[in-house]
């Protein structure tokens, strides 16, 4: 006959108790969608209507904004800044085609376009932005393009280092992650100098003209030491803001339009909740009638936050001031694009930068305005990877 020892069952439920709390702990930190599926799939059906009858609840307590009917569609002036500064030198015989970018990673030296096969993209064609040589189109697939930058490990990019009194032929590799491009292959190396023009020089097989575009690659840098035998020089260049929005690509044969944009998709939403039990006044529950999942939630052209966690057609989002959204906001200076600096005191009128779903140019405000309370009508935002053809 077995015996329990005094106090043992009362333990065996403390040790389930405390793996059941540090398990949710787990689930809660680093969700793993099995579980969050099959959490959903019971309690959803109870979570929607609990939410929006604790947002009644609540209303009655809350100074809410209420709605605003004049609802107009939100255009971006990031569009017009970006055509006015990007749009290369016109040169005979070449037309350059302007296409949206989807992602871009500077560090590695790869971007990715919003279209392909469907643009009559092909590998091999030059991506220009102003009078900037970014890189080469490297692969194409039906809808999308790969573009390898400049400083892509194993990129050769031809160039000529001029200087006030004289110039000189030479070839930059790429590093990648490893540093700036590196300038060697120099034709006449006692005319390499620190601070010199970097022009992009085209490959024979590209079209003659585009040596008339005057497209460069900002300056030399010296890198180095003569004592130690290691003296070279660098490539000093920075991909321009405003290239992350949509970049120019060289084409000598084109189809019947010349420009792309990428398909933004709105819905109409309605305010659930506004705030919770736990994360407080920062978090807003919204249902809208979508089939996509949404990124950004919007209040008439204003962003509010981005899009936490979406079932079905209801979900929750992070409210967040404009200055929150740090490096993934963009201004306006002088017409130009520029990333913003939040440890910067001048105050800029905020724009969304884009990137992982989130379109680009979306209105944050004010880099010092504070929290505002979403109203009852808004928006849902998603900018999918695909494209559409516009005529002009």
């Amino acid at each position: 006959m077995l015996f329990l020892l005094p106090g043992a069952e009362r333990n065996r439920k403390k040790l389930l108790t405390v793996f059941a709390v540090v398990a949710l702990c787990v689930q809660a930190c680093f969700p793993l969608p099995l579980i969050d599926n099959a959490v959903h799939t019971v309690f959803g059906p109870l979570m929607r209507p609990i939410t929006r009858l604790a947002g009644v609840y609540s209303s009655f307590f809350q100074r809410l904004p209420t709605a605003d009917v004049n609802r107009k569609q939100y255009t971006s002036p990031l569009i017009a800044a970006e055509r006015k500064r990007g749009h290369p030198q016109e040169v005979p015989g070449v037309v350059w085609l302007e296409v949206p970018v989807l992602d871009i990673d500077v560090a590695s030296g790869r971007m990715k376009l919003g279209a392909g096969d469907n643009f009559y993209l092909s590998p091999g064609m030059i991506v220009a932005f102003g009078k900037s040589f970014l890189g080469r189109i490297a692969a194409v697939e039906p809808e999308i393009a790969f573009v390898d930058l400049y400083n892509r490990a194993g990129q050769r990019t031809g160039l000529t280092l001029k200087t006030v009194d004289s110039s000189t032929r030479a070839v930059c590799f790429g590093r990648g992650f490893s540093g700036p491009a590196v300038i060697d292959w120099l034709e006449d190396e006692k005319q390499a100098f620190s601070d010199a023009q970097l022009l992009w020089r085209p490959r024979p097989l590209d079209a003659a003209q585009l040596a008339n575009a005057g497209l460069h690659l900002g300056v030399s840098r010296a890198e180095g030491s003569f004592a130690r035998g290691n003296h070279g020089f660098v490539v000093e260049h920075k991909i321009p803001a405003s290239a992350e929005g949509r970049v120019y690509v060289a084409a000598s044969a084109i189809g019947e339009s010349v420009v792309t944009e990428p398909v933004v998709r709105q819905a109409s939403a309605q305010r659930i909740l506004l705030g919770g039990g736990v994360f407080g006044g920062t978090v807003c529950a919204v249902s809208a009638s979508c089939d996509f999942r949404p990124a950004v939630l919007s209040d008439h052209s204003r962003v509010c936050g981005s899009i936490v966690e979406w079932r079905q057609n209801w979900g929750w989002t992070s409210l967040l001031t404009p200055s929150a959204w740090d490096n993934k906001a963009v201004f306006l200076n002088d017409g130009q694009v520029q990333l913003f600096d939040p440890s910067s005191a001048l105050q800029h009128e905020l724009y969304t930068r884009g990137g992982v779903g989130v379109p680009r140019g979306l209105f944050l405000g004010k880099s010092h305005n504070k929290l505002f309370a979403p109203s009852v009508n808004l928006d849902v935002w998603l900018a999918p990877q695909s494209v559409e053809v516009m005529h002009q």
